[in-house]
């Protein structure tokens, strides 16, 4: 592979110097130096962990813009500038600890496949960045070619030989190379450069130039130097910006200055000669795994910098931090080196998938060095299967179809497939097979569902899924959904109003129309908490529909004696004449008097010159009704007055009421305000009834 790159192109006014490179391809362009000197150089340390993994660093937006404007001055040509580059992409299979599978695409942006293959790999974006324009200089060209295209991260171009043409293509050099950097962390003793230990490292590919120890500190520096394994000599460093010597090689170091350049500026070197690299965390790490699927690491984290003090330790599973706790148990062994306290951790965690598992442990510097790897340990572990868990949504299009879809899968066992059920208001409606790309959950892998059926009843459908239960036990419910159907053709309407007469009647109206045949006459029925108790024609005169363009009467009006009096919920429904299904028109709540219970009216209640109140008004009740009723006056909620209904009340007469039923009843009330009502006394059917209240 082409992993050295021994040319550099200068830009921003820095000198350039004509392709040198020993059989590589590819060629860098390192930008003007504004952060940076050959003093802040640290040959075991190019690169922390955390800048080398992180992911999340970049949005592809971030990455779009950060491509909009470092090639600003690039022109379209016969191949477009990176910013405009669209490309289809292939599907990528998932590998155990290296990376996930991502879908096929039509048409990808380069900030797309940048974004998308960082997250799928976990390598920074930032980290892609700096490598392909150290390679090929693709970020910051004017003027791009297809060689740029082809062999942009220089994977699978060897020193001195032709680069391999099986790992041509934008998306392939970028993906293989990220998926490269995970293999040398999944598997960091098989090659000849190592974390934690000092490795002879090259200058330069002829090795006449000759090599140094470096103590390389870190994963993600490892990384770097197995993929370019040639480290910048004096020259080299001498001239950040340009050429060396015959001995210089450039990769690393121009990764370097442009990380550092372009995310991590470095503060200016300081005026006393800077000191020398201090101390680094170092410790060593054991993993085990339990049947339960717990992963256990302990060993133990001192930094030199200062031996006494307490290393934080942060622990990652497949590239994946959980979580940090305080190096500060004991651990015998190391008292007899003379180490002074407890510097012994024991961290557990769940791991995060079956199979292979990366274990590694982090320490945080204290001193003067940096954040240094532990250890990392691949251990396989078998998850328990556990329950199924995942989703359930649901929604209905104005065609009558209603769709189920979600995610279902087993946490410990991401590769089964399980065999979702749904039902609709109970019923079961489908059976799918949760292996779909979409939607995602909190299980890797394809699985998603999707169902849809045409659904016969308008209203409220609860939706629900189940996971069908393999050996034949109780399924597992995932979950409900609730959505609104109105099935096509079904008729339209509602109630206006419902009211009571003084006999007790309650009287509804309202109207509907069934939009499958406008002459037909749509038969209503009516229900009080959920009884039927009345039913209509809606074949009356309403005139409001006319204003819609509704032609004929849709109009009902229809009534009914309640059993009951008190509060009562209302509703009618329209039957389906055409296509369609039967439609609510809606519901009310009402309060209702039983039938045969008094009327009547609290008509004042006014103070009088004794400071009394004097409440009158007027009650009677068809079951005798030539009868006083008893009235009872309360003030604030207490009884405090009785008398009969039985002086004089003209008015009622125009109404055909015989007899006398007013009442006049003083009461005494403390100072302030009040709040005074009248209740008449039931006789025969019926019930008592509020006459009305006052506050005076």
């Amino acid at each position: 592979m082409a992993f050295v790159v021994i040319t550099a192109i200068g830009v921003s006014g820095l000198p350039a110097a004509a392709n040198a490179s020993q059989g590589s391809t590819t060629t860098t362009v390192t930008p003007a130096l504004t952060s940076v000197t050959a003093a802040d150089w640290n040959a075991g340390m190019i690169i922390s962990d955390a800048d080398f993994y992180d992911y999340r660093a970049l949005t592809e937006s971030d990455i779009q813009t950060f491509l909009n404007t470092k090639g600003a001055r690039c022109v379209n040509g016969v191949m477009p500038c990176l910013r405009s580059y669209v490309t289809p992409t292939p599907a990528t299979v998932a590998e155990q600890g290296l990376c996930n599978a991502m879908p096929a695409t039509s048409a990808s942006t380069a900030a797309q496949i940048i974004a998308r293959v960082a997250a799928a790999c976990r390598i920074s974006p930032k980290t892609i960045l700096a490598m392909i324009q150290k390679e090929s200089a693709i970020v910051t060209t004017t003027n791009p070619t297809a060689s740029m295209y082809r062999t942009t991260a220089g994977f699978g171009c060897p020193d001195f030989k032709a680069c391999d043409t099986a790992y041509y293509g934008f998306f392939n050099q970028i993906y293989r190379m990220a998926r490269q950097f995970q293999l040398y962390t999944l598997r960091p003793t098989s090659y000849g450069i190592q974390a934690g230990r000092d490795n002879a490292i090259l200058y330069h590919p002829n090795t006449a130039c000759g090599s140094s120890k470096v103590f390389v500190k870190n994963q993600a520096t490892a990384n770097l130097y197995i993929y370019t394994p040639f480290q910048p000599n004096a020259a080299s460093l001498a001239n950040l910006g340009g050429t060396g010597d015959s001995c210089s090689a450039y990769g690393n170091r121009n990764f370097w200055v442009l990380f550092n350049s372009w995310w991590t500026p470095t503060p200016p070197p300081p005026v006393t000669p800077a000191p020398s690299v201090g101390f680094s965390p170092r410790g060593d790490l054991t993993v085990s795994a339990a049947p339960t699927g717990d992963i256990t690491a302990t060993g133990w984290a001192i930094d030199e910098s200062d031996i006494t003090a307490t290393v934080t330790v942060t622990l990652t599973i497949n590239g994946k931090t959980i979580t940090s706790k305080p190096a500060n148990g004991p651990f015998a062994p190391l008292a007899f080196y003379g180490v002074p306290g407890d510097h012994g951790f024991t961290i557990s965690a769940k791991a995060t998938s079956t199979g292979a598992n990366e274990v590694c442990v982090i320490g945080t510097n204290i001193g003067s060095g940096a954040d240094a790897t532990i250890g990392c340990r691949s251990i396989s572990v078998t998850l328990p299967k556990g329950d199924p868990i995942g989703t359930v949504t649901a929604a209905a299009t104005s065609a009558g179809v209603m769709t189920a879809s979600g995610w279902a899968a087993y946490p410990g066992s991401p590769s089964d497939v399980v065999t979702v059920k749904v039902t609709d208001n109970g019923a079961l409606v489908a059976t799918v097979s949760a292996n779909s790309a979409a939607p995602t959950g909190s299980v890797s892998g394809n699985h998603g569902y999707a169902a849809s059926w045409t659904v016969k009843d308008n209203g409220a459908h609860t939706v629900c899924g189940f996971v069908v239960n393999p050996s034949g036990g109780a399924d597992t419910a995932l979950g409900c959904a609730k959505a609104d159907v109105v099935v096509p053709g079904s008729p339209q309407g509602a109630i206006r109003a419902v009211t009571q007469d003084s006999v007790g009647w309650v009287i509804v109206t309202g109207w509907s129309f069934d939009p499958s045949d406008y002459a037909a006459a749509v038969a209503v029925t009516v229900t009080m908490n959920g009884q039927i108790v009345a039913s209509a024609t809606a074949s009356q005169p309403f005139t409001d529909l006319a204003y819609y363009g509704v032609p004929g009467n849709h109009g009902f009006l229809t009534g009914f004696l309640p059993n009951t009096g008190g509060a009562a919920t209302i509703c009618a429904s329209a039957v389906n004449v055409g296509p369609g299904a039967n439609q609510s028109l809606g519901c009310t709540t009402v309060t209702m008097s039983a039938p045969g219970s008094p009327i009547g009216a609290q008509v004042s209640a006014v103070r009088d010159a004794t400071g009394r109140v004097v409440v009158s008004g007027w009650a009677w009740d068809q079951n005798v009704p030539y009868s006083p009723l008893t009235v009872m006056v309360t003030v604030d909620g207490v009884p405090v007055g009785f008398g009969l209904a039985r002086t004089p009340y003209p008015a009622l007469a125009f109404y055909g009421i015989p007899g006398d039923h007013g009442y006049r009843q003083p009461v005494t009330v403390t100072s302030g305000t009040h709040s005074v009502c009248t209740f008449a006394f039931n006789q025969g059917p019926g019930e008592n009834r509020l006459l009305g209240c006052t506050v005076v």
